[in-house]
Order: C-alpha cells, then sequence, then structure tokens
C-alpha cells in the first residue's frame, strides 16, 4: 500500500459513496502473499475484504475519502462544474475550480522542491519561492497567495505527496461572529416568560411557553406596525426548546423539579469507590488493546477488544 496514505485501525473511511470503519489488517494465509484490509460497513456492519491494490487504484481515482477524525470528512468542491464547456473561464464556477486546479499545482511544486533542497516554512522562504512560481501562475484566476496564506493551505490541505483538488474546502474561522438566532427583543421576552410561568410550574411545557412567545410577539408587532418599524419574526418550537434547556442550571431545575433532582443532576458525587473483595468494582473504558482477537477454527483476526 502506498506508505503517504497516514491511517490506522478506527479510521472512517468512505467507498464509492459508502461509510466503512477500517478494522484490521488481515495477514495473508501463504508465505509472500499480499494482505487485506477488514472493512466493517457503518451503516449495515457487514464485513468486506480488499486487497492492497484495488485500495490503491480506487484511492488513485479518488473514489476512497479518508475521514480526518478531527476536521471531519474532507468537502468537494463548493461550485458546481459550468455547462458551457472547457471554453468557458469567466464565470464564477469555471474561475474557482479553475484557481483551485492552480493552488493545487503550486502545493504540488513546493512539496517537490523541499524534498529536493529541503525548503523551509518560514515567511521569507515561502514567499521567495511565490515570487520564483509567479511567472507560472495564471493571470485569470486572482493574485497568488501570500506567504502566510500558502502556509495555511499546506497545513490544513493535504499531506505532501497527496495533495488533491476537494481538500481546498474554504477555511472558516471558529471565532468568527455567528448572526444570532432570534431578535433581543424576542429573547428578553422570551426569559421573562420563562422566569413567571416555566420554572414555577412543571406543569406548563415547551409548548404552552412557545404559543405564550408567539402571543406576545403579535402583540409587540401590532404597535411596531403603527410606528413603521420592521416586525419582529417568532423563533420555532425547537429553537426555544435549546435556548430553554441550555439555561438550565441548579436554581431553574430546583424551581421546576425540586432540590433533589437538581442536586443529583448538578452536584457532584462525593466519596470514592472502595472494593471489598474481587470484582466487586469495576472501571471500564473505549480504549483498544493492542491486539488482535484470532478465530481458533479458521485463523482469521475477528477484532480488537
Amino acid at each position: 500500500m502506498d506508505r503517504r496514505i497516514n491511517i490506522r485501525a478506527g479510521n472512517r473511511i468512505t467507498i464509492d459513496g459508502v461509510d466503512y470503519i477500517l478494522e484490521n489488517m488481515v495477514p495473508s494465509q501463504t508465505p509472500g502473499g499480499a494482505d487485506e484490509l477488514q472493512l466493517k460497513d457503518f451503516r449495515t456492519h457487514r464485513i468486506r475484504l480488499m486487497g492492497q491494490e484495488d485500495f490503491d487504484r480506487l484511492y488513485a481515482a479518488s473514489k476512497i475519502t479518508v475521514w480526518d477524525p478531527k476536521a471531519g470528512r474532507a468537502a468537494a468542491l463548493d461550485v458546481p462544474p459550468c455547462d458551457n464547456g472547457d471554453d468557458c473561464g469567466t464565470c464564477k464556477p469555471c474561475t474557482a475550480a479553475a484557481r483551485q486546479r492552480a493552488l493545487q499545482q503550486l502545493m504540488i511544486a513546493f512539496d517537490d522542491a523541499r524534498e529536493a533542497r529541503g525548503i523551509s516554512k518560514t515567511d521569507i522562504a515561502l514567499q521567495a519561492f511565490l515570487d520564483q512560481q509567479s511567472c507560472r501562475w495564471p493571470a485569470d484566476v486572482g493574485p497568488i497567495p501570500k506567504a502566510a496564506v500558502f502556509r495555511r493551505l499546506l497545513r490544513e490541505c493535504g499531506v505532501p505527496g497527496d495533495r488533491r483538488v476537494r481538500d481546498l474546502r474554504p477555511v472558516v474561522s471558529k471565532s468568527r461572529s455567528k448572526k444570532p438566532r432570534m431578535h433581543q427583543l424576542v429573547e428578553n421576552a422570551l426569559w421573562n416568560l420563562a422566569d413567571e410561568k416555566f420554572w414555577s410550574n412543571r406543569k406548563f411545557t415547551y409548548d404552552d411557553l412557545h404559543a405564550d412567545l408567539v402571543t406576545e410577539i403579535a402583540a409587540t408587532n401590532a404597535e411596531r406596525t403603527t410606528k413603521g418599524l420592521p416586525l419582529l419574526k417568532a423563533p420555532s418550537e425547537t429553537t426555544v426548546w435549546r435556548m430553554v434547556t441550555r439555561h438550565c442550571d441548579f436554581d431553574h431545575l430546583r424551581k421546576r423539579l425540586g432540590a433533589r433532582v437538581a442536586g443529583r443532576m448538578f452536584k457532584p458525587l462525593k466519596g470514592r469507590l472502595t472494593a471489598s473483595r474481587i470484582l466487586e468494582t469495576a472501571i471500564m473504558d473505549h480504549t483498544w488493546f493492542d491486539c488482535h482477537v484470532i478465530d481458533d477454527e479458521h485463523l482469521v483476526p475477528v477484532g480488537r477488544p
């Protein structure tokens, strides 16, 4: 198998649109034979064996997607292909696709130069490389990236030897502010109703809270219409449930369900676990052992405990 593919047992792999879990490597029963990958269907839990040649062939044809456990599955192109053919180069989808292909070739050229001459990833070295490659950069795909942007692309879009176009997805900053789900006046009305009716009465359900909120918003919109102000949008039942559940703390739950239930959910347990005899206390986690269970009859690995 290609050594540049970094996968291990437990990784999630998509083959032709079907999700699998890589369980282990099945060793060959014949001396010198090729080993096989044991894959389990994520939906049906069926076992599939795949040889190294088939895996490399499908991976080279971009029919296999290896999921990153931290970042999730790599997204495909964000823009659809153009229907005007290869002659079109002015529309936004074609320009975006051409820029992604140019970035792919630029990263491949850097990987080759780094392997041959040992180029570092400092700002000075990267900017010198980009200035050298600027003469080959297409003129109709926008400016060539700066050193800091190019370093981020090298870090987040593939690995050396495996730079594919679909990995060049836009990276959205996690610190970017999000648009609030509801207007501030609607949120204030929700918390006022929750303090007056919801937390103090366990028979007052989420549906009742949502109905009262919609009624109050309708009355507020009637006043705003006379003043020429924009109307407020009422949130859905799911949004109301999510907002109230997210802000459920010890004091609110004590008012609604009692101190015993609130203490059981929020107060930590005191003391420690003690064992007076063997196997009285068991502590379990989901860490896999570095061993494989072998079937006694067929001598085939059946999984990792």
